[in-house]
């Protein structure tokens, strides 16, 4: 193992760049840097690590041995000031953030995805699960794995085949290819996916579209809201369990749903 310690009375930038590692990055009350290379010790006597103003560098390349290549790997530790800001790559491995960050960015071509809190997320992985428990703003992708948002403001999130789950957005669009939608709770969004069923649990106001090619589309409206309902099915049935009503007085929540299914069933339910 190799540890490096700067001093830092302040948040720093960290930029890491691996091709195979692991690499957890934790905010904490410090007024130092610490950063620990835990497994291969070619990788880690090859690693470059280096505070300079307040911007730390790691870069780790692949280890090798004459002209042949080895498939050494590491575990970084990484320990920074509250209110940090991140920028992580790895070719391949899992990337993961604890405690309070600013802005986080993280990117893995083969790996899983964490980001604990942060102002500002943005994850993407080629091949792996994404997670980020809480933002105000998420921008997420996946080619083929599951995203799943905690509580944000602001949440674009896009996946080819995988699905999207998100507990609670003000403001949300989310795509997939061919995945579920299972959103919990928001007020503006515009959900698309190709094959796969779309469910939002509660409306309290606000605007949803929804469309799905293949699946069903599902949506639970706060139970008194006035509702106004633009439904369109293909090939399947529409149902609602809400209650005609009249047009909403001054000042008093209101939703508008925008659903459409090519092929499967359309049900608006009383959350």
């Amino acid at each position: 193992m190799r540890q490096y310690d700067f001093p830092a009375p302040g948040p720093i930038r960290a930029r890491i760049r691996v091709r195979s590692a692991d690499v957890t990055i934790t905010a904490t009350e410090t007024h130092e840097v610490s950063v620990q290379l835990i497994g291969d010790d070619d990788l880690a006597e090859r690693a470059h690590v280096d505070l300079s103003a307040d911007v730390l560098e790691i870069d780790v390349p692949q280890g090798r041995t004459g002209i042949f290549w080895v498939g050494g790997r590491l575990r970084i530790e990484v320990v920074v000031p509250i209110g940090s800001s991140v920028l992580a790559k790895s070719g391949s491995g899992d990337l993961r953030t604890a405690g309070g960050l600013a802005e986080v960015e993280l990117r893995s071509g083969s790996g899983d995805l964490h980001v604990s809190s942060a102002d500002r997320a943005s994850v993407n992985s080629g091949s792996g699960d994404s997670r980020v428990d809480r933002a105000s703003t998420v921008e997420a992708s996946a080619g083929s794995g599951d995203v799943a948002i905690g509580t944000a403001e602001d949440v674009d999130v896009r996946t080819g085949s995988g699905d999207i789950l998100v507990e609670h957005a003000a403001r949300l669009r989310g795509t997939t290819g061919s995945g579920d939608l299972r959103i919990g709770e928001t007020s503006v969004a515009t959900l698309r996916s190709g094959s796969g069923s779309i469910q939002v649990k509660l409306v309290r106001s606000g605007e949803i579209g929804a469309s799905s090619a293949s699946g069903g589309v599902t949506v639970g409206v706060a139970d008194g809201t006035p509702t106004l309902l633009d439904c369109q099915a293909v090939s399947g049935r529409v149902r609602t369990e809400l209650e005609p009503s009249g047009e909403p007085a001054e000042g008093e929540d209101a939703v508008v749903l925008r659903l459409r299914a090519t092929s499967g069933n359309i049900t608006v339910l009383r959350a």
